[in-house]
């Protein structure tokens, strides 16, 4: 379902912690959102995307 995710942060001079936290919680709520979308479990997609980022693969049977 996902392919890539990246973010962008092209200026961090005068970020603060708040607004790394809003970046973090648009991520999250983008994640979800597509998930519901497609009819994915929750679990399911973050256990993916975690897979993807370590560099193992999964495969899941529907």
């Amino acid at each position: 379902m996902f392919k890539k995710l990246y973010v962008f942060i092209l200026d961090t001079r005068g970020v603060t912690g708040v607004e790394y936290g809003f970046i973090l919680g648009g991520v999250g709520i983008s994640v979800m959102t597509g998930a519901f979308m497609a009819g994915e479990e929750i679990s399911a997609v973050f256990e993916s995307l975690s897979s993807y980022m370590s560099g193992g693969v999964t495969t899941t049977a529907h």
